[in-house]
């Protein structure tokens, strides 16, 4: 949890004890303007401005949004996505993920994907 871009508001399901903490955590992190690059994990983050979370895609691995783009920086198609993680995810599902996205966000997952080797 601590390593997402998570949105405090959402936390309300959590015990108090706990979300104090990730509240404070959230406080210091502002503070001291940390940034690791923590808004590309693609689950509990605000992507849409709600917390988001497959829990297939989290088991099979598919935890960072650069996961969902190909070696040319582009978006997977749906058959490449299909093919590659083997996920029973439907059509709409999928494209509703990648539209939720932010452009400022997809700019900047393409800027690190550049450095990075995709899985």
């Amino acid at each position: 949890m601590l390593r997402c871009n998570y949105d405090v508001k959402y936390l309300k399901h959590i015990p108090t004890f706990y979300r104090d903490i990730l509240i404070a955590f959230d406080e210091i992190k502002s503070l001291y303007n940390y940034d690791q690059g923590t808004e590309t994990i693609l689950f509990n983050n605000k992507v849409d401005g709600k917390p988001l979370v497959i829990r297939e895609w989290f088991i099979k691995g598919i935890h960072m949004i650069q996961q969902l783009f190909n070696e040319n920086g582009q978006y997977l198609t749906f058959q490449e996505f299909q093919a590659k993680y083997h996920c029973n995810t439907n059509f709409l599902q999928f494209y509703q993920i990648l539209s939720a996205i932010p452009v400022s966000l997809n700019n900047r997952v393409r800027v690190l994907g550049q450095n990075l080797i995709f899985n």
